[in-house]
């Protein structure tokens, strides 16, 4: 007699109790407003060239509309590292319209997506500044120690902040998989109690029509809105960093100084799920065969 021990594969129904689970287990609150209150960046676009994505229907349309791209100058590094984008794009439209073909789609890897379409448009936009640094691949260094080293170092160097700032505080999520992405963000309106808000969904512009239709300027949207959220913490962290009271008066007035502040009544830790849970999440993977012969 012959027995073959197979993993059952997980259903989208087991994926996605395991994810509600996980917000949770984590205290996080999903919005259960549909409009979100993040407002999306939508005024870095160059008006100039984003008006003819519109004639974009055929070939030879795009043609023109690369020409119109290359030709402009730009007023300003953001300018110049949009039009760079579009170029980017539009040239691979043009020049190689086979990486978009279902036959290739089919042998792409999530790595693939990673390498060949999203990362040059990730580091061109978001690295502009130096406290911002990407990384792809599975290997993390020990300077970032999965969330819980680089990002509780920064929390230490800003003690003074006021328990009314908080809220205002948004943490970014970009979730990408295959040609599109989702933008979501965490904050912590209440103590101990987290929210993950929707923002806005994009795409990578995969045929002629989609960039007909402006799935090309939505994504300089979502990059643009990107880019605000982080100016935003970063303003945040550098008026919190040191206090803001008079160091002289609160000695001649024999005042204490304002008290530092209390992270651990606001935020928790984070609870992830155990590897074998993990290990038992892989689809694709079988047990070794048994074999029993009588």
């Amino acid at each position: 007699m012959q027995r073959q021990r197979k993993k059952q594969k997980k259903g989208g129904a087991f994926h996605k109790h395991r994810y509600f689970a996980g917000l949770l287990k984590n205290n996080i609150v999903l919005s259960s407003n549909n409009k979100s209150s993040i407002k999306i960046n939508s005024g870095q676009n160059i008006e100039k060239i984003a008006t003819q994505f519109k004639k974009v229907k055929i070939l030879t349309k795009l043609v023109d509309v690369m020409n119109t791209t290359k030709s402009y100058k730009p007023q300003n590094m953001q300018e110049k590292v949009i039009q760079n984008i579009y170029l980017y794009i539009l040239d691979m439209h043009m020049d190689r319209p086979w990486v978009f073909s279902k036959q290739f789609i089919e042998m792409y890897s999530e790595a693939d997506y990673q390498y060949k379409f999203w990362s040059y448009i990730f580091e061109s936009f978001l690295r502009r500044k130096q406290d911002v640094l990407l990384r792809w691949g599975d290997t993390i260094s020990d300077s970032l120690d999965s969330c819980t080293g680089e990002m509780a170092k920064k929390a230490t160097e800003v003690p003074y902040i006021r328990a009314q700032d908080v809220p205002l505080i948004k943490i970014p999520i970009i979730q990408v998989a295959g040609f599109s992405g989702k933008l979501s963000v965490l904050s912590l309106p209440k103590k101990k109690e987290y929210k993950l808000e929707d923002v806005s969904s994009f795409c990578f512009p995969k045929s002629l029509q989609q960039i007909q239709t402006g799935y090309l300027e939505n994504l300089i949207n979502f990059l643009s809105t990107i880019d605000e959220l982080l100016g935003d913490l970063r303003k945040i962290y550098h008026d919190n960093r040191s206090s803001t009271e008079n160091d002289v008066e609160n000695i001649l007035t024999e005042v204490n100084q304002k008290k530092k502040f209390n992270y651990n009544a606001w935020a928790t830790k984070a609870t992830f799920e155990k590897e074998d849970d993990d290990d038992d999440d892989e689809d694709d993977e079988e047990d070794d065969d048994e074999e029993d012969d009588e």
